[in-house]
């Protein structure tokens, strides 16, 4: 009995063991599946990891660029609301503290930004600017944020213009040196900047207008030769003049010491004709690093430039082309130059300047009536022009499609200039000024409350001096500065108080 139990226990052991052996290969690869799944879990829980922080890392980037582009539109609203140009698309661009427009994106590493401003209403006053940035996160997988915030023309909010339905004769005796007569003059923050001209040496004048009653002439100095058009930067510092000079058709002053203008740089534009009747600049407008200047037509050759003026003291050209007619005036929107002609059945062409360097017209405008458009003014999504007497609202929203809103016959066979400010009167009216060339109206104010019926609300008349040449508003001072044919060159006008 002994024997048997001993035997059955022997064999239960072995079998035991080789049961035993055979569980201890299932463990091993039970546990090797098991440890594969840890490890590849583990991989992807790394892969996804890194590939969420790449993504998150990108997208604080994107962010942080599309929040620039904002704060880069408020700078250039605060510079001044007209250059919160209306576009469907547009790159940002920096020189010293100023932003401005820049062809139709720009890029900061991978990443590409395009900004976008619309307006949110009939009087402009209010607009909707989205900054769009967009990359490439994988070779399959894009990314896009974008931020949207609303602008407003705060400084209209704070407007304390009169009612100028009424213009006043506030000063005129004003200090000279220079007996030359005023030609072209504009206004930034306490100066006024009066290009002279006449039988003397021409002057670029310089004067304190901080208290208007009392305006000190700070400086002045000799031109090149006789001057036709200026632009002041919107840092105060230059003054961009176009020359009747074959050699200086763009000088530029610094004015950073108001008592002591100074050549700083200047650029002579190419042509087969040198020293011809008509080699000379016409006008010009400056955004940023960029200088757009028109010429008349001489033998063919272009008619409109557009300069880079990142360096001051050497200019340089970066494309041109021949528009026909004669090109007149120019302001700059966006991704657009829009020029206005004399001569020619087209009134208003605009320019694409997106490619400065290959500059293209986009379209041409014709305004019924008349074929001499000179004078410009840009206000948002419209431009003002002077086509002949008539004194025109044009839509520029669809720069390859525009539309006039409004029109008013002036009586005057000419229009010299357009304010490029407009006053926002406390009574909720909206002015915009023109000097003309008719004695009865040398200043005129016009109600563009409704653009679609601009209306006369006041004419001046100097039976002296004939005529006012060009005319600047100051809406932080709330006055109207007319340059004028006289020695002392300048007059300044009033509102009635409201």
């Amino acid at each position: 009995m002994k024997k048997n139990f001993t035997h059955y226990f022997k064999r239960k052991k072995i079998y035991d063991y080789a049961h035993s052996a055979g569980m201890s290969l299932v463990e091993v690869v039970l546990s090797s599946a098991i440890f594969l799944l840890v490890v590849m879990g583990l991989s992807g829980v790394l892969i996804y990891g890194q590939e969420t922080t790449a993504v998150g890392g990108a997208l604080a980037r994107g962010t942080f660029l599309a929040d620039e582009g904002l704060s880069a539109l408020r700078n250039i609203r605060d510079s001044d609301w007209a250059n919160l140009s209306y576009t469907g698309g547009s790159g940002l661009s920096t020189a010293g503290n100023q932003w401005s427009f820049s062809g139709s994106s720009d890029a900061t590493g991978p990443f590409t930004r395009e900004v976008e401003v619309a307006s949110l209403d009939a009087s402009i006053h209010r607009s909707i600017a989205t900054s769009n940035i967009s990359w490439q996160q994988t070779s399959s997988r894009a990314g896009i944020t974008s931020l949207v915030t609303h602008f407003t023309n705060w400084r209209r909010s704070l407007s304390t213009a009169g009612d100028w339905s009424v213009l006043n004769l506030f000063n005129s005796s004003l200090a000279s040196a220079y007996p030359e007569s005023g030609l072209r003059v504009q206004v930034s923050g306490n100066y006024a900047y009066l290009l002279g001209s006449g039988t003397g040496s021409p002057q670029l004048r310089v004067y304190d207008i901080s208290n208007p009653s009392n305006i000190t002439l700070l400086g002045g100095t000799s031109l090149p030769q006789n001057s036709s058009d200026l632009f002041v930067s919107s840092d105060g510092n230059y003054v961009y003049i176009t020359t009747l000079h074959p050699f200086y058709e763009l000088a530029i002053y610094s004015v950073s010491n108001p008592a002591s203008p100074v050549l700083a740089g200047s650029i002579n534009l190419p042509t087969t004709q040198v020293g011809w009747p008509d080699d000379y600049g016409s006008s010009v407008y400056v955004v940023g690093t960029r200088a757009y200047v028109t010429r008349p037509n001489t033998a063919g050759d272009d008619t409109f430039f557009i300069v880079d003026v990142s360096t001051i003291s050497s200019p340089s050209l970066l494309g041109s082309l021949l528009i026909p007619g004669t090109p007149e005036g120019v302001v700059v929107s966006g991704n657009y130059a829009y020029v206005t002609v004399s001569g020619d059945t087209h009134e208003l062409v605009v320019v694409d300047v997106s490619n400065p360097n290959n500059p293209s017209v986009g379209y041409s405008f014709d305004m019924s009536g008349s074929s001499s458009a000179k004078a410009i003014a840009l206000e948002g999504a419209r431009v003002f022009v002077g086509d002949g007497g008539f004194f025109r609202v044009v839509d520029i929203s669809n720069p390859l499609s525009l539309s006039t809103l409004g029109s008013i016959n002036t009586t005057s066979t000419e229009i010299f200039d357009i304010g490029s400010a407009v006053a926002y009167s406390q009574n909720g009216n909206r002015y915009v000024f023109l000097s003309t060339n008719l004695s009865s109206h040398d200043l005129v104010s016009v109600d563009i409350t409704n653009p679609s019926s601009p209306a006369v609300s006041a004419l001046y008349n100097d039976a002296v001096i004939l005529p006012f040449w060009g005319v600047a508003y100051s809406q932080e001072l709330d006055k109207v500065f007319v340059s004028v044919n006289t020695s002392d060159g300048m007059r300044v006008f009033a509102p009635d108080p409201l």
